[in-house]
């Protein structure tokens, strides 16, 4: 679908064809933050061809960890990889940053083979010192384009880069924020319900085939 088709699927479930309630901005608005959610509740998996970017970074500190800045267009913490340039082999074991005491321990210590990093207030951390000047390869996923209905500037699209099966899961969700938005909390929860169901689909499907295909339940289309 493109951005002006989802406009018209959400008018409908909307009840609302003549946007008489939810205006045009209002409801594009809504399938913004809809594309954005449907990125936070789902595995990378369902983004990394589309959204899959990389980025250089040069790691800098003074004893400690050694510490780059994350792209400026990353979506959350949502990096996927993170290799050094010099040997893209040495890949980073991502940790919590509640976790790295026990990486003092002999045994489990970063060597230059096995690096160990983690990411903590839009920063990557290398629990190496001797990173300190070294150049990682950062993989993530990019904040997707923001959606218009037409006439698309920079940074803007008529059509989503999200894959082609999760455009109905952002109309859902879409809804969800609308009814919300108009006090209508039991249409709200309703299309929530719809939104739940099938992202229980989408991970099933995530989980037991490399195919991530799923279709809108009839009752939802």
């Amino acid at each position: 679908m493109n951005v002006e088709s989802m406009l018209n699927v959400l008018s409908f479930r909307l009840d609302d064809p003549l946007s008489r309630t939810f205006e045009q901005s209002d409801r594009l608005d809504a399938l913004n933050d809809a594309q954005l959610l449907a990125i936070e509740a789902l595995d990378n998996e369902y983004f990394r061809a589309e959204l899959g970017s990389s980025q250089d970074m040069l790691l800098t500190g003074a004893g400690g960890d050694a510490i780059g800045s994350l792209p400026s267009d990353i979506i959350g913490d949502r990096v996927t990889r993170v290799s050094r340039i010099s040997n893209p082999n040495h890949v980073f074991k991502m940790c919590d940053p509640q976790d790295t005491a026990k990486f003092s321990n002999r045994y489990l210590a970063p060597t230059l083979r096995k690096p160990v990093g983690y990411i903590e207030a839009g920063n990557f951390h290398s629990l190496l010192a001797s990173d300190n000047g070294v150049t990682v390869k950062v993989q993530y996923i990019r904040t997707p384009k923001t959606l218009v209905k037409s006439n698309p500037g920079a940074g803007e699209t008529d059509t989503p880069e999200l894959n082609e099966i999760l455009h109905p899961l952002i109309v859902l969700m879409a809804e969800a924020i609308c009814w919300a938005s108009d006090d209508e909390a039991e249409r709200a929860q309703s299309a929530d319900a719809k939104v739940e169901r099938f992202l229980g689909k989408l991970n099933q499907k995530g989980e037991n085939s490399e195919t991530k295909q799923v279709s809108l339940p009839r009752d939802e289309q």
